[in-house]
């Protein structure tokens, strides 16, 4: 926001928010009565589409929408495949997750993907709050050999306030991404690119789930216990 105020030009600040991924915020889908994520691949102007009535929100007028992208055919029904296996996945990594898959056109030949997942804890385990967010953009494009190339990029947003008689306050707040690609024998079958997908996707997630725990929690934990301990056991790496 800071950074946006001192650039002039309108395009150069389009660009730089572009090149930023913010923490995931939900918004309620009135028609279905269930809350869904807001993300960039999802909007148009200030309303929100949401995957479960297809409908953006908050409602706008008709006329404002004459132009609002709406998926059909196979990205429709991938897209609606996508919100069942995402939900399916979170539901077995995290303890109240709200996740959603969007999917959208790039090219006559290729599509593009974003799988997101918000997780929120509080006041469980000495966890005064604690937020993950994840936020998994697909392209997927058929190169010059007939095959399918898929390109991931994957950010995870983790947040820690924890506080408790035994510990005192702690904050550990901390981001990061990874880039994967794999390219594939050409398909044409929704259900195969959904499996393509959700295998990147988790093997990303998993990548980026250990390299918070050993950078952030890990780290904390060795600062800690190198304060706390005597002298003689600082340099002990079983305590680490």
């Amino acid at each position: 926001t800071a950074l946006t105020q001192i650039i002039d030009d309108e395009d150069q600040q389009d660009e730089l928010t572009q090149r930023i991924d913010q923490p995931l915020e939900r918004i309620n889908d009135s028609k279905n009565g269930n809350d869904f994520l807001k993300w960039e691949y999802n909007r148009d102007g200030d309303c929100w589409r949401s995957p479960y009535s297809n409908e953006y929100f908050p409602q706008p007028h008709e006329d404002d929408m004459s132009d609002a992208f709406y998926p059909t055919g196979n990205l429709k029904e991938m897209e609606a495949k996508a919100n069942t296996m995402i939900k399916e996945y979170s539901l077995l990594y995290f303890a109240n997750p709200l996740a959603n898959a969007y999917f959208f056109e790039t090219t006559e030949s290729g599509f593009g993907a974003c799988f997101l997942i918000m997780n929120s804890l509080n006041q469980e385990k000495g966890v005064k709050q604690g937020e993950w967010h994840s936020i998994h953009s697909f392209t997927v494009d058929e190169n010059v050999t007939g095959k399918h190339t898929y390109t991931l990029v994957s950010t995870v947003f983790l947040r820690l306030e924890l506080k408790g008689e035994s510990f005192g306050s702690m904050s550990v707040c901390g981001t990061s991404n990874k880039r994967s690609e794999s390219t594939l024998a050409k398909t044409d079958k929704p259900e195969e690119h959904l499996i393509r997908l959700g295998k990147m996707l988790e093997k990303n997630e998993s990548y980026l789930r250990d390299e918070l725990d050993s950078v952030y929690v890990g780290k904390s934990k060795q600062i800690i216990n190198s304060t706390r301990i005597p002298e003689i056991y600082k340099n002990t790496k079983t305590l680490l």
